[in-house]
């Protein structure tokens, strides 16, 4: 219970400071609008997540095959004769290939949950049935099998089989209290970067893959991410303050190549934002767990075994 005490706290703390901000603040008002937008998703979604997770079992099950499913769903819409294919095959074929790889990653999800890391021979013969099925529903339209093998490949590797770890970091053992420190770490520096780049601004950090941000929003979000972890330290009983500094900078740097990695798909794909189908923001909200969800679930597991 303290935990999510914790977790409405930091979130309190980012709308007060948002709020003190844009009143005392009115040049960068404009520039606040998009961080409150930001942060009332990422209130909701993490909510999502935090819920189910405080319940574990079958309820943190569902709701990340939901999540891995709405993912997988937003990357399938995002365009793939511009981003991998050319030339373009025809709709039915990209609609049939996009429920073949929401099953299969539903099938993941059921295999990773019944077998646990042990299962990933299951996995990822699973993974190989969704490749060969997605690629054959294109031969079906006179695509070639090949061209549709690349869109279904990068659907069910990414962010498929990553967010499994995201399923076994809450179901292990102090599954709620690693993933509030992961998440808490994971948002805070989020919030950060947005936060300091808008109101410092400054040279561009990345200007080809992301244009919008910069370092003084880096190094901000890195120091904030940072002393998230340190606060976090006690809620995870296995990491002293040395370790908990640790994998806050496994997080940190994680979500920064996860940020990078979906930019990137962006940029070849010619759009600023993930395809929202459903109305919901799944992947571009979760893009940075990618990454995040199995190099920290590495992390634990070697900590542990120290």
């Amino acid at each position: 219970m303290v935990l999510v005490w914790v977790i409405l706290g930091l979130f309190g703390a980012v709308g007060v400071f948002l709020a003190l901000a844009t009143a005392l603040l009115p040049a960068k008002r404009e520039a606040l609008q998009s961080l409150w937008k930001a942060w009332r998703e990422e209130f909701l979604l993490l909510g999502f997540v935090f819920v189910p997770a405080y319940f574990g079992g079958w309820a943190w099950f569902l709701a990340v095959t939901l999540l891995a499913c709405g993912c997988v769903l937003d990357l399938s819409q995002l365009r793939p004769a511009r981003l991998l294919e050319r030339p373009a095959p025809p709709p039915a074929a990209g609609r049939v290939q996009g429920a073949i790889v929401v099953a299969a990653c539903a099938l993941v999800f059921v295999l990773g949950f019944r077998a646990g890391p042990s299962g990933l021979p299951l996995v990822s013969a699973a993974v190989g049935a969704g490749l060969l099925l997605a690629g054959l529903s294109r031969s079906a339209w006179r695509a070639s099998w090949a061209r549709g093998l690349p869109s279904a490949g990068l659907a069910l590797v990414y962010p498929a089989l990553p967010l499994l770890a995201l399923l076994w970091i809450g179901l292990g053992a102090e599954g709620f209290a690693s993933l509030v420190f992961m998440l808490g770490v994971a948002e805070v520096h989020d919030s950060g970067c947005m936060i300091v780049g808008k109101l410092v601004g400054g040279p561009k950090s990345f200007p080809r893959l992301s244009p919008n941000k910069t370092w003084a929003g880096s190094a901000g979000g890195v120091v904030l991410g940072l002393t998230t972890a340190a606060g976090l330290a006690p809620c995870m009983p296995h990491l002293d303050l040395r370790l908990a500094l640790l994998g806050g900078g496994v997080v940190i740097a994680a979500a920064i190549a996860g940020d990078l990695f979906a930019s990137k798909l962006k940029r070849l794909a010619g759009v600023k934002d993930f395809p929202r189908p459903t109305r919901v923001p799944w992947l571009e909200s979760y893009d940075a767990l990618a990454c995040v969800a199995p190099a920290f679930w590495l992390f634990l597991g070697l900590a542990r075994g120290a």
